[in-house]
């Protein structure tokens, strides 16, 4: 599975079985095929991270760690449920909830999701034919899936029933990327499939609904900062400020404030410049003709400070980005912690 560091992995053409390592949040966010996914890097650093996946036809499972702290939008294909777990115990959250070590966390149809990750974060995941799971579900239960999950975004409780299912993932995705020609088999992809839906569904099923809610005002204060987010985005060489978000938003500068330490753990000044470092760092990997250019279209005009800024965000300077751009590459995933 290994390849040269210098080996470039074209996500747009997906193997059946890969393990993949990037160096960058952009193009972390494009690995997993048949995903629309959008990361913003909180903490400052290099950024490390990468995906282990097996597709198994109508079940893929993966493991994606991060070495920074990011704020993640993800949209998947409307025919599939995913069920995951945490391999991390630092604080995360999952649709704006706080989420527990003993948790799994669910990803309904046509669903769009989010999470945060304060620190490093490391998750094992499978997504699974909505159809195939429904049949499943009726012949174990006698119910359908929507029964089991009955509205939650996460399902807490039994540890068993958690740590069966975690290690029939760890178990499948190990052996799928230390031995690929085995998933060449068609009676070996279908087993495994049902293996997985099985003890997904079982583990549903033992556990209980986590009725804990995060309050209204979570969920008013993250539509907040994605609209705040749409207007950066809208406004890249008028360098917004926060007085233009208080006003865009009708907000006081305290009640932003609040907004933002709640949803993404940084004020509203950090915010607006880390997102407008986000998008010149993705100009500058798709061949923007230089830096300066980049720095210019999103507003940053002197260029010792984009420099700085850049540098402290990225563990980089933008001009060793320009040389070298970041890829993504064969490789192998990190030992469980």
């Amino acid at each position: 599975m290994q390849q040269s560091p210098n080996t470039t992995y074209s996500p747009s053409i997906p193997a059946r079985v890969a393990c993949v390592r990037s160096n960058d949040p952009f193009l972390q966010s494009r690995i997993l095929p048949d995903w629309e996914q959008d990361y913003t890097q909180l903490s400052c650093g290099n950024f490390e991270g990468g995906v282990a996946r097996a597709s198994l036809g109508r079940v893929q499972v993966f493991r994606e760690w991060i070495n920074q702290a990011i704020d993640q939008r993800s949209v998947a294909d409307t025919d599939i449920l995913m069920i995951g777990v945490t391999l991390h115990q630092g604080t995360c959250s999952w649709q704006n909830r706080e989420m527990q070590a003993d948790s799994l966390f669910i990803m309904r149809q046509g669903e769009e999701a989010r999470f945060r990750a304060t620190a490093e974060s490391d998750i094992l995941a499978a997504t699974i034919d909505a159809s195939f799971l429904e049949t499943l579900s009726q012949g174990l239960y006698g119910v359908g899936t929507s029964r089991l999950i009955n509205g939650a975004c996460m399902l807490k409780g039994d540890a068993q029933g958690i740590s069966r299912y975690k290690s029939l993932l760890l178990s499948a995705l190990g052996s799928a990327v230390q031995n690929p020609q085995s998933m060449d088999s068609e009676s070996a992809r279908l087993q495994l499939s049902e293996d997985v839906a099985v003890a997904a569904l079982q583990a549903m099923g033992s556990l209980s609904v986590n009725t804990t809610h995060s309050p209204r005002d979570h969920r008013v204060h993250r539509a907040m900062v994605d609209r705040a987010r749409l207007f950066i985005l809208s406004h890249q060489t008028g360098s917004p400020t926060v007085e233009d978000l208080c006003e865009h938003l009708h907000m006081s500068r305290r009640g932003l404030h609040s907004a933002f330490m709640q949803v993404v753990g940084v004020n509203p000044c950090t915010y607006i410049r880390q997102i407008r470092l986000h998008e010149a760092r993705k100009d500058i990997i798709n061949g923007a003709p230089s830096v300066s250019e980049a720095a210019m279209r999103w507003g940053f005009w002197h260029f010792g400070m984009f420099s700085q800024y850049y540098k402290n965000q990225f563990g980089e300077l933008p001009s060793e980005t320009h040389r070298n751009p970041p890829g993504v590459a064969m490789g192998t995933w990190p030992p469980l912690s």
